[in-house]
Formats: structure tokens, sequence, C-alpha cells
């Protein structure tokens, strides 16, 4: 299969450069890359973005364009490693500790980051029910996403800032 992705993408590659100029080719190629990577990536490194992924959310988060809007997007269409990058830059905290709230099976981190960065209760429910899988969860379990819920209204922000302050820093 990694075959197939990789000869796909070279092809794609091609065609590009063909159709568009040297530096949106660029730019492309460095997307294709690392679609490619995540596509083709040992099983359990999908959580770990690329260099690229972590520059180019730097790049959106200095230019204003790294939303909670886009990073749900990005989780949306299954770019966990994209994800990961993107909300480890937005909340300011290492690769490592966003991995970790991934996987997480109470959400509490999740719940932390998102109340003390001010994300709205919808986006926090998204993100709990779109990182369900990489819970082993395939079938919702609603006492669990009940429990996230209640310590997501329980957490207060400024608790949660202190909280994710300290994660910041380790």
């Amino acid at each position: 299969m990694q075959k197939i992705y990789k000869c796909v993408s070279e092809e794609l590659k091609r065609e590009i450069e063909e159709s568009f100029s040297t530096e949106e080719a660029c730019q492309f190629s460095t997307v294709l890359d690392d679609i490619v990577d995540e596509f083709t990536a040992e099983e359990g490194d999908h959580y770990t973005p690329s260099d690229n992924m972590i520059s180019e959310a730097e790049e959106r988060q200095s230019s204003g364009l790294l939303t909670i809007d886009s990073i749900v997007s990005v989780l949306r269409r299954g770019e966990i490693a994209r994800f990961t990058a993107m909300f480890s830059v937005y909340c300011g905290l290492p690769i490592d500790v966003v991995k970790g709230m991934i996987i997480q099976e109470s959400a509490q981190g999740l719940a932390i980051a998102c109340r003390a960065t001010g994300i709205l209760k919808a986006d926090f429910i998204n993100m709990y029910l779109l990182t369900s899988r990489l819970r082993g969860e395939n079938i919702i379990d609603h006492s669990r996403l009940d429990l996230a819920l209640k310590y997501f209204d329980k957490i207060k922000e400024p608790v949660a800032r202190h909280i994710l302050n300290q994660s910041r820093n380790s």
C-alpha cells in the first residue's frame, strides 16, 4: 500500500509542477509529502506530526489563520498528526502532551486545554467525538461522554489556565 501512495504522490507532484508556479508547486509538494507520511506511518505513530506540519501550524498562528474551526476541520478529515501539530501550537503545549490528551479515556486533559484557551463546549464535544476511535471506542460510550461533559462544565477557566501553564513547562 505504501508503494501505491508514494507512486500516486510522485505523479501528482509532476502534474502540479507542470500546472503551477515553482513556489506553489513547492507548497503542494510539501503538503503531499506530509499526507503520504501520515498514511504510511507505522502503527501507533500516526499522532506524531512532521516538522513541516508544526512549521505550517506556527505560520498559521503568526498570521492569525490558526482557528479552532480550522483545527476541527483537519480532525474531521482524519488528519490526526496535523491536528496534533495545530492543537499543540494553538494551546502552546508540547507535542507529547497533546498526544497523551488525544488518547486519554477521561478526556480531562482535552477539557482543561479547551477551557483554558476559551474553546467552546460544542468544539470540545466535536474533538472528543472525533478522537473517540483513537481511544479504542468504535461506538460512542454515552456514559464516558457524559462524564467528559460534566468535567468540562466543572473545571473553571482560571483553574484550567493554571493547569495548562504547568503542562507547558513540563
